[in-house]
């Protein structure tokens, strides 16, 4: 089986990787395969990789919100639809993290609308 591993990424520690990291391993054991979200995000910029989430962080910083909705809706959106379509199941780990909101665990009231 695939399993999506969803949870916090926003407002977690290095964007939600330890526990991905940890249960990927496990799942092998089992012989799943998992699909981590941050595995999804890297990108290039200039000479270094850096997350699509940490790159939201900054655009969230300098409140250009335009540039938000534009990079969620071409990277982030579609690559975790098509994540969670190629999954047999999701994996959700719920913490104090996702409970501030954000990604798949938004509240109405931190959506950008478009």
């Amino acid at each position: 089986m695939k399993f999506y591993l969803s949870g916090g990424m926003e407002y977690k520690t290095n964007n939600g990787t330890v526990w991905r990291e940890w249960i990927t391993p496990e799942l092998e054991k089992r012989h799943h395969d998992a699909i981590s979200p941050t595995k999804l995000e890297l990108r290039g910029e200039e000479k270094r990789a850096v997350s699509i989430q940490t790159h939201l962080s900054e655009l969230k910083t300098d409140r250009k919100f335009e540039d938000i909705r534009q990079l969620v809706r071409e990277n982030l959106f579609r690559k975790d639809i098509f994540a969670i379509q190629m999954s047999d199941a999701i994996i959700v780990f719920y913490d104090e993290s996702v409970q501030r909101g954000a990604g798949t665990h938004c509240t109405p009231g931190q959506f950008i609308p478009g």
